[in-house]
């Protein structure tokens, strides 16, 4: 059992307690993102029902000590309010406290997601601290897709499952968020010696389509002065990645079901069938199932193609993968200036890894620690334009038009209105809302709304 915020604050707490055997139960708590203080990063603090003072000597999971010299002896108190949120409170300290880069004054609801800074060192509330205590397997699965958050974890732990199942994968998830990482661990899990070809179907018109996916023999049609290899068979013993799948043309979606049915095809101008091995992953940032609704996909093709469903979850809603990406991109050897983690982790990242990409690549000549100026600063400035709310009388695909009402009941129906169409996803919900996706997640929490439930 996990023991009271006072002897924990005051003992040393072992690794072990996160051990699902040894804490059957969920074991809420803060766990350390960044920290200019070296060895304390990935430490955990779990919370029980009562108060716990976070301050500088406080003793965290394995014997760590919170020994940033930013941050007072007596700096913040935090208790559990319940199973999703927990109340913050500055107590006078020094350096002020800040959820969400915003300073906290008097006390403030904190839920998962919303970042914590106390000196140079940044924490996250986590529901459940075993999500990213527990030991994770050092395999190829952890190298092709980088982060430490539960979600991604979770993500991880779905690629294993299906390492021995031959099933067709959907990924969905917003532009930029790592669906081709996704493909490329699954890839890394799957048993056989083939490659991963990659095909990006919003490219791809109905006269091309056909020959990019199977192929066409010499003389097929018009300007065909060549066979060409389609990428079912580049792909034979490997995965084909269909990337965008959502904007398949209409025409060649029956030929793609039969190939997935019959394990074979047939290149264009040809009257041989070839038989593939080949496992389908396909990744998409639209509402298939929507389109499926809508007629302008077909529904057995969408059963096929979506054999399981993994869904990647915007880069903001993943703190702890912002600093882990952060520091690949950089290079382990090179240290961050707190203020610049800052900036990254209450950074809204409207195009994900791909931004955080960007950002980063323009830090490289900076000495360490870096700190952000320059192009990146001005990148993310330019970012931050692109996540501002358009104006009240724009149409509800453009813009926020959803007024946010003043009572709890009112504020929990549109939440769950705006959840159920957005399938969950906090940062279109805070877009609509005109609000930070930090602060929809707060009211989540505070109403106790079920954010699995409304995610495909």
């Amino acid at each position: 059992m996990v023991g009271s915020a006072s002897e924990m604050s005051g003992a040393t707490l072992r690794d072990e307690t996160f051990a699902s055997e040894a804490a059957p139960r969920a074991v809420p708590g803060l766990w350390v993102l960044f920290s200019t203080v070296s060895g304390v990063q990935g430490a955990a603090l779990p919370l029980d029902a009562g108060e716990t003072v976070v301050g500088r000597g406080l003793r965290l999971s394995g014997g760590r000590a919170l020994s940033d010299p930013r941050i007072s002896k007596r700096h913040i108190e935090v208790a559990l309010r319940d199973e999703s949120s927990a109340r913050l409170r500055d107590l006078g300290s020094r350096n002020g406290s800040f959820v969400g880069g915003e300073r906290v004054v008097g006390t403030r609801v904190v839920t998962q997601s919303e970042v914590i800074r106390v000196g140079g060192t940044f924490l996250e509330f986590l529901p459940d601290l075993r999500e990213v205590m527990c030991a994770e397997p050092a395999d190829r699965v952890s190298g092709e897709f980088l982060g430490t958050s539960p979600a991604t974890r979770r993500i991880r732990e779905r690629i294993r499952q299906l390492a021995g199942l031959e099933v067709a994968v959907m990924v969905l998830g917003p532009p930029g968020a790592g669906k081709e990482q996704v493909a490329r661990a699954l890839h890394a899990v799957r048993a056989g010696q083939g490659r991963m070809v990659s095909l990006n179907c919003s490219v791809l018109t109905n006269e091309l389509a056909a020959s990019a996916l199977f192929g066409h023999v010499r003389g097929a049609f018009t300007g065909a002065k060549e066979a060409r290899q389609g990428a079912f068979r580049r792909a034979d013993g490997g995965t084909l990645f269909l990337d965008e799948v959502g904007d398949l043309p209409g025409e060649v979606q029956p030929k793609l079901l039969r190939a997935l049915q019959e394990g074979r095809f047939q290149p264009l101008g040809s009257d041989r069938a070839l038989q593939v091995d080949v496992r389908v992953v396909s990744a998409t940032n639209q509402d298939v199932a929507a389109m499926v609704r809508a007629r302008t996909f077909r529904g057995d093709l969408y059963s096929r193609l979506a054999g399981s469903l993994i869904s990647v979850s915007p880069l903001a809603e993943r703190p702890a993968d912002i600093v882990v990406l952060a520091q690949h991109i950089l290079g382990a050897d090179r240290v961050f200036h707190p203020t610049t983690v800052d900036h990254l982790l209450n950074h809204s990242w409207p195009y994900n890894v791909r931004d955080l990409q960007s950002v980063i690549r323009l830090l490289e000549g900076q000495p360490t620690p870096v700190r952000l100026a320059g192009p990146a600063k001005d990148k993310l400035r330019a970012d931050r334009r692109l996540s501002l709310p358009e104006p009240r009388s724009a149409k509800v695909e453009e813009g926020p038009v959803v007024r946010w009402p003043e009572g709890a009941r009112e504020r929990t129906e549109v939440l769950r209105q705006l959840l159920e169409r957005c399938q969950g996803n906090v940062s279109r919900v805070a877009r609509l809302l005109g609000k930070r996706h930090t602060s929809v997640r707060r009211w989540i929490g505070m109403y106790g709304i079920d954010l699995d439930r409304y995610r495909s």
